[in-house]
């Protein structure tokens, strides 16, 4: 199985014990993190998913007992074709398909959790808009009542609708094939 690689690519001495440019080791297949410097007082040094969670990671996660099993057994057919990740045999595209509620035990599971919606921000603004920007909207752990606020463009909109400030909210509970998820550690010094 692949280690999760936390890649420090600030140019900070210690970022979460690692020095500039090492790799951290976890026992999770899938996943990649960047580093994310604090950039005002009152920031804390992050790592952000340098990608949306594969379905090959969410696998993993099942098979330990941890996650729902449902993401992976979910069918959606539009305009005659399956749009669920999960149900499908690649591995490797961005897991859709997924509530917030199923993301936050995933990310808990890699000791992670769910980027804030500033936090999602900060990624986008840091990290330039190709790095966060991708095929479906990140759930956030922002939001309340039952709903939770999305981050980012998707395949669904125009091109020149695919700015990192897209912004809305969905029921916690709801899950749909343009949603998917990203996570965020925070780094301990």
């Amino acid at each position: 199985m692949r280690a999760l690689s936390l890649l420090v690519l600030s140019a900070a001495a210690v970022l979460a014990g690692c020095q500039h440019g090492n790799v951290r080791k976890d026992p999770v297949e899938g996943l990649d993190f960047i580093a994310l410097p604090a950039s005002a007082r009152g920031q804390q040094d992050l790592y952000i998913g340098r990608g949306q969670v594969i379905v090959r990671a969410y696998r993993g996660c099942v098979a330990h007992g941890s996650c729902s099993k449902e993401p992976l057994e979910r069918h959606h057919v539009r305009a005659g074709k399956e749009v669920c990740t999960g149900a499908g045999t690649d591995g490797e595209q961005a897991l859709n398909c997924v509530s917030f509620d199923e993301a936050d035990v995933f990310c808990k599971f890699v000791r992670a959790r769910v980027p804030t919606a500033d936090e999602w921000q900060r990624a986008a603004l840091r990290t330039g808009r190709d790095a966060i920007l991708a095929t479906l909207t990140d759930w956030t752990s922002s939001g309340g009542g039952g709903q939770k606020e999305v981050r980012t463009g998707n395949w669904k909109d125009a091109d020149d609708e695919q700015r990192s400030w897209s912004t809305g909210s969905r029921p916690s509970a709801g899950f749909g094939a343009e949603v998917g998820f990203r996570c965020v550690q925070d780094a301990v010094p």
